[in-house]
Formats: C-alpha cells, sequence, structure tokens
C-alpha cells in the first residue's frame, strides 16, 4: 500500500479503467464531427444517418479495443471505462442529433 492506502492492484484497475475510456474519446474524435457540429444538420436526414454510420463505427471500434485490452490486462476495467464512456458518448451524439432535428436545422445559414 501507498501514502494514500491504495494497493498496486487498485491503482492498475484505476489506470486501466481511465485509459480505456480517454481512448474512446481519441475514437469519437477521429471519426466523427463535434456533437455541435452534429447539432447543426440533426434534421438533414442523409447526413443524420452518416454521423450514426460513424457513431456505431467508433463505438465497435473501440469496444474490440477495450475487450483485447482487458483480455491483454486480464482485468475486466479496461472494457468497464470503454463502455461507460461509449455509454457516454452514445447519449450525447444522439441526443445533440435530436436537438438538431426539433430545430429543422439541417447546415449552416449564410
Amino acid at each position: 500500500m501507498d501514502a494514500a492506502g491504495l494497493s498496486n492492484g487498485s491503482k492498475t484497475k484505476g489506470l486501466g479503467f481511465l485509459v480505456a475510456a480517454y481512448g474512446v474519446l481519441e475514437v469519437y474524435s477521429g471519426t466523427n464531427s463535434s456533437p455541435w457540429t452534429m447539432e447543426n444538420f440533426g434534421a438533414d436526414e442523409d447526413k443524420a444517418e452518416s454521423a450514426r454510420w460513424y457513431i456505431k463505427t467508433a463505438v465497435a471500434f473501440s469496444v474490440a479495443a477495450g475487450a483485447f485490452g482487458s483480455y491483454l490486462d486480464g482485468s475486466p476495467w479496461p472494457l468497464v471505462g470503454t463502455i461507460a464512456a461509449n455509454a457516454y458518448m452514445y447519449w450525447l451524439y444522439e441526443r445533440a442529433l435530436k436537438r438538431g432535428e426539433e430545430a429543422g436545422s439541417t447546415g449552416w445559414l449564410r
């Protein structure tokens, strides 16, 4: 145990969770526009459908990476972090698309 009362195993679990959760954010940033951007075209059915395909791609890739990380680490925590971050990101992006749809937003006005 260290001065904070944490064992090395606890530190490893926390690190596995944190790294995996932040890895999810990296996957989303590499495959998707921001939620704010998606909110600005949520009423455009073709663009929203395309955005959802990329969201699904981000979920699939990051969950596969989290599962493999858990396998290599012999711990469920990388997968738990991956699932938690994906739940939040999925909610965030779907909320943005729905808000854009409700507002009738199909893009930026000039």
